[in-house]
């Protein structure tokens, strides 16, 4: 047999998947072949580092850091705002109300401009109103061809 089918069987015994049979014949392979016995040792020292389980932490401790961590509560501001002087903070907020009042105004104006836009684009797409714009001469629509 190969090496490589010695390792696949030493594997399979680990893992409980020989009949008896098989684990016979491991076993007789095993007692004469040193590289397979520190092999098998190789890797039931792995299961069990890799089975190993940190303990789990007190039932007291975890109820006192939650308690901590629930009693902090978050903080109202964030804490770049926080670390402002006051005068700057102040400043700041009447920047925001401004950009606030002026953008609602500009809103309004948008919307406004919106309705003559679609007036006029209406005018512009009808039949007789193109007609008229290209049979009357430059000189009487008051724009330049």
């Amino acid at each position: 047999m190969r090496e490589a089918d010695h390792h696949q069987r030493i594997h399979a015994y680990l893992d409980g998947e020989l009949d008896a049979a098989g684990l016979r014949a491991v076993e007789a392979h095993l007692a004469g072949c040193r590289a397979c016995r520190e092999a098998l040792a190789a890797a039931r020292a792995l299961g069990e580092a890799l089975g190993a389980t940190a303990p789990p932490l007190a039932p007291a401790f975890v109820a006192a850091t939650r308690a901590r961590a629930l009693g902090r509560g978050l903080p109202l501001a964030p804490l770049w705002w926080r670390g402002l002087p006051v005068a700057w903070r102040a400043g700041m907020a009447a920047l925001a109300a401004v950009a606030l009042v002026v953008g609602a105004q500009l809103g309004r104006e948008v919307a406004a401009d919106r309705a003559a836009a679609a007036d006029l684009a209406a005018a512009l797409d009808a039949p007789a109103t193109a007609a008229l714009l290209a049979e009357a001469p430059p000189a009487a629509t008051g724009t330049a061809r």
